[in-house]
């Protein structure tokens, strides 16, 4: 399905829709209809090393849905997640902003939102995650009035607790999620001193 009999009836694009951060190496664009093509290929890739996110790949309905939730995000809230593309490419790698899901793990987290990164399975290795997030971040501290996020890390995932280090993030508490464990980790604003 052309999402673009979708797209004619949609007249107004607030401003914000049109956030794009570029880094060196990749663009970061708040998702918009259009993408949605790229967005279904990106959430239909499976997931080998964490089974629990996306184990076959998210069904049509389901990654029509989180694109949807993540264009709200962006007029709710005036941030979100954001597509993430190699420069002067146009196809989506990751996925990587500030989302309020609202999970229900723990009061604090649900009172904040959360950070998020994801990078397909074919184009880890490279630190676009990194390299993305500390725009994110940079971009959250400064424009969008973020004074503290959360990230939940999947216990086994080594590599993203190690990015989460990186970032700034540091350890909260242990809790699961979906049956798995977790762990919660807590990012102050920058100059903050809380």
């Amino acid at each position: 399905m052309h999402v673009a009999g979708v797209a004619s009836i949609w007249h107004a694009t607030p401003l914000f829709m049109s956030e794009t951060i570029l880094t060196e190496r990749l663009r970061l664009s708040a998702p918009q209809l259009d993408d949605f093509d790229r967005f279904y290929a990106f959430w239909s890739e499976e997931e080998p090393d964490f089974p629990t996110y996306s184990p076959n790949g998210l069904a049509r309905e389901v990654a029509w849905a989180r694109l949807l939730r993540h264009i709200g995000h962006w007029t709710v809230f005036g941030f979100g997640p954001l597509i993430v593309s190699r420069i002067n490419e146009s196809g989506m790698i990751g996925e990587v902003g500030m989302a309020w899901f609202n999970r229900g793990i723990h009061e604090a987290t649900d009172a904040a939102p959360e950070g998020l990164w994801r990078i397909s399975y074919s184009h880890r290795g490279h630190g676009y995650a990194q390299e993305a997030m500390a725009s994110v971040l940079r971009t959250a501290d400064k424009e969008w009035n973020v004074e503290r996020s959360f990230a939940v890390i999947d216990k086994k995932n080594v590599i993203s607790q190690k990015i989460a280090n990186r970032l700034g993030y540091q350890p909260y508490l242990e809790s699961e999620y979906k049956a798995t464990p977790v762990f919660l980790l807590r990012r102050e604003k920058l100059g903050s001193d809380k």
